[in-house]
């Protein structure tokens, strides 16, 4: 069946590794019903070319971790020249 399945279940497609720097933001989703999405500002990358394990601050409680995100995270990347 045409269009069954995604672009990454396709052979020789690999995702492009997780990259982050220092004031970006982690958006790590519930994964399952009950947990609600968190986001974190990562303080610290301590991977080589802004992979992780990053060392981050969670905005809703201040919890400060080291963390090696999954695939239920997103990076939002913080604009350059921005005021933080």
């Amino acid at each position: 069946m045409a269009g069954v399945g995604s672009e990454k279940d396709k052979p020789g497609r690999e995702e492009a590794p997780m990259q982050a720097s220092v004031g970006d933001k982690l958006l790590v989703h519930g994964r399952t019903v009950g947990h609600h999405d968190r986001t974190a500002e990562v303080l610290q990358v301590l991977g080589e070319n802004g992979t992780p394990p990053y060392r981050v601050k969670f905005d809703d409680d201040g919890h400060e971790a080291l963390m090696s995100p999954g695939p239920d995270t997103v990076v939002r990347h913080h604009p350059e020249g921005e005021a933080r």
